[in-house]
Formats: C-alpha cells, structure tokens, sequence
C-alpha cells in the first residue's frame, strides 16, 4: 500500500489533467492506495471531487513564473508542506513543471517522498543542468501517456531515466455504444436523416475545428450532414460556419457529461496539430462505437487503424479530411457498421481504464518499497 499525493497546477478546466487525475482517484477504491489531490481551490477538478466527496482534497496553489511571482511561490511552498505534514505522502505524483517544481524544493534536502511526473504536453525536454538533475537524478520516474511523445519527449534531449510509457484508459463501460439520443437531437434541430460528424474533444485553437468546416464547405454531396462540436464557446469557429456551411455547424456547449451528446454522432473527429499527446475524447468517441477522422500528429495516429476504426489524414490537410468525410459519407449502413463495431471492439481490447490503473498501481508499489533503488526500476 501507498500513498499518493496527486498535484495538478491548472486554475480553470484543465480537461484533459482533470480526467487523468479522477481517473487516479479511482484507485483509493479500487486498491490498497490511498490517493489524495492537491488542486487549486477554485479549479474545475478542485469542485468535482469535492461534490463527490473525495476525502483526500487540498487547496493548493502552484504558481508558474516563479521567479517574478516570489511571495507566490513561497506561500505555496508553506502551503504544500503543511499538506505533506498532514497527508504523509509515500509518493506525490505531480502533473506540470509548476507543481513539480513547488514539490521538490517544499522538501530539497531530506524529502520524505519519491516524485513521480506524468509529461502531459508533447514537447521535448531540454537537455540543460536544470533539467538534467530533474529527469535525471530527482524524478523517481517519469510517465508519457503515448508512445510518440516519448519519442518527442527525448529526441536529442534528456532521456529521463526511470521513464515508462501508461497509455491513458477510458471507462469502456460508461463509454459504450447507445443509440441516439431522441431529445437531444430534437434539441438541436437534429432530424433523422442527417448525419453527424462530431467532436468531443474542445474547441482550443490546437484542435483545429476550423479545418473540418473548411472540409465541409468542399464536399459534394446530395446527403444531409452536420457538424456537431462539444466544447467551450468560439464565436470565430461559428462565424467561419456561417459563412461557409451555414446550417450545418452545432455547437452543442461544454458538457459535464459527454456521453448522451457523442450518442448523436455518427463518426467522430480529432484534427489536432499540436499540443495533444493521445487524446481522452478520442478514446471515448470510439470505446461508444463512432469510427474516427484523426490527424496523425503524435499520439493520436495510435488510436486508430487507418480503414479498419478511423481514417487517418495529416495534420491541417483540408481537403484530405473533405475526402474522408466524403467516404464516410458514400459507406452504405453495413461498411459503416464495421467501421462501428471495430472501433469499439478495438477500444474494449487496448483503451481499458483498467488497464491504465494497473499500470499505476504497480509503479506505485514498486517505489513505495523501503530502500528500493529508483534508477533502473522501470523502463520505456
């Protein structure tokens, strides 16, 4: 058993860190671990779990820009130990260069805890001093959530040692194939006959909705289809949409709970060009059964067999994504229906939540072994 002191930096939503880390609550009922977060108060992931009742919950701050944020810094570094004192963590998990730096200067001398970090950005890691002695020397292991930004991660950077590769999972059994949601659809002037491309996955810049309504607005056919994006809002997406396929583009908002809103679509989208390492909505649009158009930028090429689940095009390819919209659209309801049933299957057999958790249950038993070595312990 141990016990792990999960930190995130983000103030707002955080999405992605927010679905990674409540996944890692998870394992406080699932195993022996006890798992606490330590969370700015005023963060999204900071009011789910205390709507939830999560018993091990933290306020705490972690500035970034330390240097021109001093006091900020130092009132978190009191604050953070005050919860280490109070939690005794075995292990604290960190999530972001913030948090990871608050937690190994709180204690820079006798630290009562080894410090793991998950690199949820695909970016490489400086090969500079300060980077070495984090990755190489204070880091009792370093998490990349996708093969690729691995590879990203140490291509002529610091290889950090103890580095290991946990997929992100979803819960296939919350994510399954349902149909259509009747009143939701009815909601959104959805009828019947439509067909709908959507996306779980947010309208940040990054994530490149403005590519698939400039596909849309090339392709040439009699079928009725529609555009349905989840996700905060983006006046400039639904301008470019007025313009080029009026009628055609539904932003159906930020919702808590995806699942009856992916019911509506028939394939789903992920068109990122940068920042996203393997994608949650991905994984969750197809553990629900919906064949994706993906990009093949870093992680997100690993979730889908290109003519088998999903159709696979490069990055900002617009009239490449026109095409597979434009296949998609051609398949008669058997072709699609494999396209359906391979996605899902495919999201059963690799993208379990279970898994995920296992994983990080051993790491996590691994480490809080008294006088384990940390290098070596695992490997990528």
């Amino acid at each position: 058993m141990a016990r792990i002191l999960v930190t995130n930096f983000h103030k707002g939503p955080g999405t992605g860190h927010t679905t990674y880390i409540r996944t890692l609550t998870r394992l406080s009922g699932e195993s022996e671990h006890v798992v606490g977060v330590a969370v700015a108060e005023r963060s999204r992931l900071y009011r789910l779990l205390k709507e939830h009742g999560h018993p091990h919950l933290f306020a705490c701050e972690f500035p970034n820009r330390v240097l021109k944020r001093k006091k900020d810094f130092l009132s978190s570094i009191r604050r953070f130990r005050d919860i280490v004192r109070e939690f005794r963590p075995d292990i604290v998990h960190t999530n972001g260069g913030a948090d990871l730096f608050v937690s190994l200067w709180s204690h820079p001398v006798a630290r009562p805890y080894r410090v793991v970090r998950t690199h949820h950005a695909n970016r490489k890691i400086r090969s500079d001093p300060y980077h070495r002695l984090v990755y190489g020397r204070l880091t009792s292991a370093n998490i990349f959530v996708s093969d690729s930004a691995y590879e990203k991660a140490v291509s002529r950077g610091v290889v950090p040692h103890n580095a290991l590769v946990i997929k992100n999972g979803v819960d296939v059994d919350r994510f399954r194939p349902m149909a259509k949601d009747d009143g939701l659809a009815r909601r959104f002037g959805i009828d019947e006959g439509t067909f709908c491309f959507g996306t779980s996955g947010g309208t940040k810049f990054y994530k490149r909705v403005d590519t698939i309504i400039k596909a849309a607005s090339l392709v040439k056919t009699q079928r009725r289809f529609a555009i349905l994006v989840l996700g905060g809002p983006n006046p400039e997406l639904e301008e470019m949409a007025r313009a080029l396929i009026p009628g055609k583009f539904v932003h159906l908002g930020f919702q808590e709970d995806v699942v009856p809103y992916i019911s509506l679509f028939d394939v789903g989208f992920i068109l990122s060009d940068a920042i996203e390492t393997i994608s949650f909505a991905a994984r969750e649009m197809m553990s629900m059964g919906k064949p994706l158009i993906s990009s093949t930028y870093s992680g997100l090429k690993e979730n889908v067999i290109h003519g088998t689940n999903g159709l696979l095009v490069e990055p900002g390819d617009v009239r490449g994504i026109a095409e597979a919209m434009g296949a998609f659209l051609a398949m008669d309801v058997e072709t699609l229906g494999r396209f359906s049933e391979n996605a899902r299957l495919h999201a059963v057999e690799h993208f379990n939540v279970r898994d995920q958790l296992l994983s990080h249950a051993r790491l996590y038993d691994a480490l809080a072994r008294p006088g384990k070595p940390t290098r070596g312990l695992v490997g990528a």
